[in-house]
């Protein structure tokens, strides 16, 4: 296989994947160490940071404009744009997803 063939797994896990999920995972780092959780607890705080903000890509960027108007006035330093949103979801991603799914369970845990 040649460097021009399309690959959607060299594509999807490519270099800006890995920097997505870094700094998602580092959200969730932060996340756990400011709340004090214990180890295992920081272990699926960051999981769920690195797994949230992958998921969600570069899409992650566009989401938060709505949130934060002024994102969206800035247009030069993309890279560091992604990368702070990558951040700020892996620093709110385990907030949002048991939410979501307390919800999507009628309220129960």
């Amino acid at each position: 296989m040649t460097d021009n063939d399309p690959n959607i797994w060299r594509e999807v896990f490519g270099p800006l994947g890995q920097v997505i999920a870094f700094f998602g995972g580092l959200g969730g780092l932060v996340n756990a160490l400011v709340t004090r959780k214990p180890l295992r607890e920081t272990l699926r705080v960051v999981i769920v940071g690195v797994a949230v903000a992958f998921g969600l890509g570069t899409i992650s960027p566009h989401i938060l404009a709505k949130v934060v108007p002024e994102l969206s006035a800035v247009s030069g330093a993309a890279l560091g744009i992604l990368t702070a949103s990558a951040f700020v979801v892996g620093l709110v991603a385990v907030a949002l997803v048991e939410r979501l799914m307390g919800r999507a369970n009628g309220g129960q845990q």
